[in-house]
């Protein structure tokens, strides 16, 4: 999942090459994710950016963050972990670079991978994220 999220945040080349009719059940959660796919192909923006690091670990770049301001004004966010242990990543919305942006904007927060809104965050945005996981979050103002 991680892979795909990255993927889709850069607007890199989508290509599989396994027997579509035999993929498992993760294969076809992570190339069937209809919402990213979407991210992927809005060509109207630039791939993403990235904004910077969170001091996870003895590893400076054990936890990225990435950003990528959408056509509708959200703004979708990866929380990247390449630790070998779970993290919770903080990205302040400064960080994001983006006009309108900042301490006292108030963001509902959708994750792509769950589906699901998971709340309204101020001034920034946490997960959880797992050893060698990617959190994907798309923030409306």
């Amino acid at each position: 999942m991680t892979e795909f999220s990255l993927w889709v945040m850069n607007q890199s080349p989508l290509m599989i090459a396994t027997d579509i009719r035999n993929m498992t059940s993760i294969m076809k959660k992570v190339l069937l994710n209809a919402e990213l796919t979407a991210i992927h192909q809005d060509t109207r923006t630039p791939p993403a950016k990235h904004v910077g690091i969170w001091p996870c670990s003895g590893d400076p770049l054990a936890c990225q963050m990435w950003a990528r301001p959408m056509a509708d004004g959200s703004i979708v966010v990866a929380l990247l972990n390449t630790d070998s242990k779970a993290h919770k990543i903080t990205l302040e919305y400064a960080r994001i670079g983006v006009s309108g942006w900042g301490t006292t904007t108030n963001a509902t927060v959708y994750d792509l991978w769950a589906h699901a809104e998971v709340g309204h965050a101020v001034g920034s945005v946490e997960a959880d994220v797992v050893s060698h996981g990617t959190a994907v979050l798309r923030l409306t103002r």
